[in-house]
């Protein structure tokens, strides 16, 4: 049984499935008792199983909901969480609050508490303050409020996560071993890196609070003693129902309906679209919704540029149930990364910890001989679990990620997700935009053609021609500045008319004695791929069009025969065309829907704009094509105009391109081979029918080889491209095409997606019209000045493509590095515990000092500095493989620990069978270690020199990120001087024994630890450069 009902309030974060379940009383009562008796050890491990979903033994299910106490939820994320559920006011409703947004059950069901104006009709009312206290009660304040966790509260999330568990068994064990300072310094660590972690969460908490705060004074009307007051209150204190005057300049602090007059409002911040927006008031006020009212609705976060009449507007909805809630929510809860590395890495810690374990029953006999105490071989059965276990890697991979972020910064780019770092080392496609991404945000008016007895012909200074483009569009002047689109700016300088703010209009365009007053705006929709205005000259009322050629001319009557031919010319030569239609209407149809309006129009000339190549975008293509990354075009420009910027930007080199079109109802295949159009195919052969026949020329995966190898690639159009939705090789044609033209904006995310069936994409786009795209790719990539900047995981401050090349270099030194971190960990800790086993022969093992030197004296530096190690400055084409379990990490890295082992096997034979050494004699009343010795000794010098050298076997310097050699070889120096120099209090301190003193033995010993560590370093590198070469 479903037992959520979903609500547009949700946004793209909604509950998919609910199960009841029930905490027995006699279960929590057995709880308390436990929890007390082993010192809240049962309740920790209580927390890890919630936290693990795994229910059993501590809830049942219960399908009723009136008697559960708890809730197992499922989020659109797939993610699952246990929620508590709570009585509303001691009566007998149930709820739950989910990530900020409150859940009531209404008719067995649960669902969002919403607005009670949402679904229902309105009649104009002023609330009382009774009703405020009722609705700020039920609702809330009018703030979205982020939660900022205290420092304990995180603590105490983080450190009672299971990754800090191993850590506490470490520390118990190492206590009962008798390493009080490794026992205290481990978790003053975990503290330490836990109150970093939450310093770099808390700020950008903190800078996510202030993007949404919103306060300010405004005037609402309230009925006070029976009358109508209009009172100044804090946007905070706005409940839904409160009706606010809307003034100038604001921005909104709540979701409200328009009640009178109208506005112009910018709704970037929201939607990524910059043009200015009207909106007004509704006809009729029946079943309120956001979808059906979305021209009348001011959602949170909207500035208001401009007020006609007295605007006055009813608060919907508040705080997280607003749009800009919507929005927020899905920042603080953003779907959880699957980082393959880590996945990988667990099973690669599984296979090391059976052959460790096995390890330690295989020598499980000598320690019976040698009469251990049960105490002493328990506490090595814990050793060989956690030991090898490096608990700080998610720590390393944070700080690495961190790091990578704040060397973006510096290059002005900003990152919103780290995980998307690691995610763009992957990256094999990249896909741009053509307009302000290729090409410069600049564009100017090249031509004017005029249809002149069914004959273009240029006419720059067209009377009509002009007045269509100083009316036809979306832009205002606002404050003496002319906000629009970028195209339509150009369009209204080149035409010389001034645009003036109207009361009685929406605006109106003048020039000398000619004044057109624009009555009625049909906003450009990328869908249809047009806009319309209705206009006033002198008491004659007009309907102007403008759009692309494509569409136009299916509403016109009296199309040129040369039209098409003349479009296409005109783009194959780069430029961007539009159509103009106009035709004369009557008064009363200026209130005519725009599927009327624009039905048998006059067809009026071509605008031809030309949108130049920015200086840079060729440079960054060569050197993008150089590291074998495919490249892709996705633009909703015509086909034409899209090639010749793709063969001037380089990604088009030579190449003969198969162009996919697709008109009324008929399919169209053309071939574009220096400058010359081909029909492959001609069009009345194809139809609906028959299109399957096409399989022999559209390829299958085997074609699509064959096109890539014979220097031949695709074109397709939008129509073409919704045409082929339904067949089975249409991803397979995605991954041969380099031009995706006239693509919407839906079509686009479509086309990424289809992508990531086979590669990993990234796009780059700075429309509101690639939002959906930037989405939808990997990792998206936008331009801090554009509209998609804000929804774009990554966002550059500079205006050049080039962007992308920093951050494919950053994604990958970055993924070396978290490679390299583990890969060392690993050595260290197995090797430590082979080096602890075999001392266990002599009842030795290392001492604290030494743990603390090994642990974190010799080894935190050199994690430090691979965690902050620099990219490498050229763009390598390989992909760097993080799998741990593939052939490449894998052989090579139990090689490297295989040698290791031999090594300390190789130290300890080597003083075991010195004339002068002294072995251990069993003692059953020996139930402690010894914590010095020779063998001691010889395993922490040899142990010290081997791990300093393996870094080289493990460094994945080239060709990803620049050499870290000379902090690695002071470290190194010094390690040698400690075997061969005496260092009184550096030896006293680390309990070494006189073994030191034994200059020849110690050469020799040396040169046994350079052969091993020599002879990884040979095996790690050569398979790092066999692979990578």
């Amino acid at each position: 049984m479903q037992l959520i009902v979903n609500s547009d309030v949700e946004g793209d974060l909604r509950i998919i499935e609910i199960t009841p379940l029930r905490l027995l009383r006699a279960r929590k009562i057995l709880g308390y008792i436990l929890s007390i008796s082993t010192i809240l050890i049962f309740q920790l491990l209580q927390i890890f199983q919630l936290r693990s979903l795994d229910v059993d033994g501590l809830l049942n299910q219960d399908y009723k909901i009136h008697y559960s106490t708890h809730l197992l939820i499922k989020n659109s994320h797939d993610q699952l969480e246990i929620h508590k559920i709570r009585k509303i006011d001691q009566s007998k409703d149930l709820s739950f609050k989910y990530r900020n947004l409150d859940y009531v059950v209404k008719n067995g069901k649960f669902q969002p508490l919403d607005s009670n104006l949402i679904g229902c009709d309105y009649k104009k009312k002023y609330i009382n303050q009774i009703e405020v206290i009722q609705q700020r009660k039920l609702y809330g304040q009018c703030q979205l409020k982020v939660p900022i966790p205290s420092v304990f509260e995180f603590l105490e999330k983080e450190l009672t996560s299971p990754l800090y568990f191993i850590q506490f068994v470490s520390v118990l064990l190492w206590l009962m071993e008798g390493f009080v300072q490794l026992a205290v310094m481990t978790p003053c660590l975990a503290i330490l890196t836990s109150l970093i972690n939450y310093t770099i969460l808390r700020r950008s908490m903190v800078d996510l609070q202030k993007k949404a705060e919103n306060n300010l004074i405004l005037i609402v009307k309230r009925v006070d003693n029976d009358q109508i007051k209009e009172i100044q209150i804090d946007s905070k204190e706005l409940v839904p129902g409160d009706i606010i005057v809307v003034r100038n300049n604001i921005i909104i602090p709540c979701d409200c309906l328009i009640l009178s007059g109208s506005v112009l409002v910018d709704e970037q911040s929201l939607s990524g679209e910059s043009i200015p927006i009207q909106k007004q008031s509704p006809e009729q006020m029946k079943d309120l919704n956001t979808f059906d009212y979305k021209q009348n609705i001011l959602f949170d976060g909207t500035k208001i540029l401009y007020t006609r009449q007295h605007v006055e507007a009813l608060v919907l909805r508040t705080g997280y149930l607003s749009y800009k809630g919507q929005i927020f929510r899905n920042a603080l809860y953003p779907k959880p990364p699957r980082i393959q590395f880590f996945d990988d890495a667990v099973k690669f810690l599984l296979i090391v910890a059976v052959a460790v374990i096995g390890l330690y029953f295989g020598l499980l006999w000598k320690m019976v001989e040698l009469d251990y105490s049960g105490k002493i071989i328990f506490l090595r059965l814990g050793d060989a679990i956690v030991w090898n276990i490096p608990p700080n890697i998610v720590i390393v991979v944070n700080l690495s990620l961190t790091a990578s972020l704040r060397r973006l910064k510096s290059n002005k780019i900003l990152g919103t997700q780290p995980d998307k770092i690691l995610e763009s080392s992957q990256i094999d496609v990249i896909c741009f935009d053509k307009t302000g991404t290729l090409t410069k945000n600049k564009i100017d008016v090249q031509n004017l053609f005029i249809n002149n007895n069914g004959e273009l012909i240029p006419q720059k200074d067209n009377a009509l021609g002009l007045a269509i483009m100083g009316t036809c569009h979306q832009s205002y002047m606002i404050d003496n500045e002319l906000l629009g689109d970028t195209l339509d700016i150009a369009m209204i300088n080149h035409s010389q008319y001034q645009i003036q703010m109207d009361e009685d209009a929406k605006f109106i365009a003048v020039k000398g004695d000619t004044v057109y007053r624009v009555l009625n705006i049909f906003e450009f929709n990328s869908e249809n791929q047009r806009m319309g205005v209705v206009v006033n000259l002198n008491n004659q009322y007009l309907y102007f069009s403008k759009g692309s050629p494509e569409q136009i001319q299916q509403l016109c009557q009296n199309v040129p025969e040369n039209l098409n031919q003349t479009v296409d010319k005109l783009a194959l030569l780069g430029f961007r065309v539009l159509a103009f239609g106009y035709k004369q209407i009557q008064e009363k149809e200026q209130f005519y829907q725009m599927s009327i309006l624009e039905q048998d129009m006059q067809f009026l000339g071509l605008l031809v704009f030309e949108n130049q190549l920015k200086d840079d975008s060729a440079s960054v293509i060569a050197k993008l094509k150089e590291v074998e990354l495919s490249l892709k075009i996705i633009s909703g420009d015509h086909v034409y105009s899209t090639i010749q910027c793709g063969k001037e930007a380089g990604i088009l080199v030579n190449q003969s391109i198969i162009i996919l079109d697709y008109k009324d109802e008929q399919i169209k295949i053309q071939e574009l081979v220096d400058g010359t159009i081909k029909d492959l195919i001609q069009t009345n052969q194809i139809n609906l029918n028959s299109f399957d026949s096409l399989k022999e020329i559209i390829p299958s995966s085997k074609y699509s080889e064959f096109f890539i190898k014979s220097n031949q690639t695709f074109a397709i159009t939008g129509s073409a491209f919704e045409f082929l939705q339904n067949k089975s090789y249409l991803s397979e044609l995605c991954q041969s095409t380099s031009i995706f033209a006239r693509m919407s904006p839906i079509q686009k995310s479509q086309v990424i997606k289809l992508l990531q069936l086979k590669s990993h994409v990234a796009m780059i786009g700075d429309g509101s019209n690639d939002c959906h795209a930037l989405k939808q790719a990997n990792i998206g990539v936008s331009f801090s000045s554009a509209d998609a900047s804000n929804t774009s995981q990554f966002t550059s401050q500079e205006q050049s493509i080039s962007c992308i090349i920093d951050i494919l270099r950053q994604g990958k030194g970055t993924s070396a590095n978290i490679l390299e971190a583990f890969k060392y960990y690993m050595v260290i800790n197995v090797t430590k515990y082979v080096s602890a086993q075999l001392m266990m022969y002599q009842m030795q093992n290392f001492n604290d000092p030494e743990l603390l030197y090994l642990n974190y004296f010799s080894n935190i530096p050199i994690l430090a500095l691979i965690t902050i190690t620099s990219p490498n400055m050229i763009l390598t084409k390989h992909r760097i493989d993080t799998s741990m379990i593939s052939h490449f990490n894998f052989w090579p890295l139990i090689s490297i620990l295989i040698i290791s082992g031999l090594n300390q096997l190789t130290s300890y034979l080597h003083l075991y069978y010195q004339p002068w050494y002294q072995q251990y004699n069993p003692n059953p009343e020996q139930n402690t270690y010894i914590f010095h010795g020779d063998q001691n000794t010889q395993q922490f010098l040899s142990l010290n020199i081997y791990l300093l050298i393996s870094f080289f076997a493990i460094n994945t310097y080239s060709p990803f990120n620049i050499m870290l050699y000379v902090p690695i070889l002071i470290l190194l120096l010094y390690g040698i001087l400690l075997q061969l120099v005496q260092m009184n209090w550096i030896d006293d301190w680390l309990q070494l024994n006189d073994i030191i003193n034994r200059t020849g033995f110690q050469f020799e010993q040396l040169g046994f630890t350079l052969a091993f560590s020599i002879l990884s370093v040979l095996i790690g590198r050569l398979s790092w450069i066999t692979f990578y070469k």
